[in-house]
């Protein structure tokens, strides 16, 4: 219990003093489009390791990369 506990604690530390860095030095904006990346990171973490992959996952894989790019390009068109 008290790895798990030290875990869950210094990893949420960690994860906001990160998110709030972000926050200052990106901004908003671009924050919350890096974001959108880390279930697309997490999913291939899993089929490094081994997971398998659905054909659903694929495709809403896609539609978030889409969205993040299409984002992107309509900031900077700004």
């Amino acid at each position: 219990w008290l790895a798990f506990i030290y875990t869950v604690i210094v990893g949420s530390v960690c994860a906001y003093f990160w998110f709030s860095e972000a926050l200052s030095i990106l901004g908003v904006g671009k924050t919350a489009l890096f974001l959108n990346g880390v279930p697309i990171f997490i999913v291939l973490i899993g089929v490094c390791l081994g997971d398998s992959i659905s054909l659903t996952t694929i495709a809403c894989g896609l539609i978030v990369i889409a969205g993040v790019l299409i984002t992107n390009f309509a900031t900077n068109r700004h």
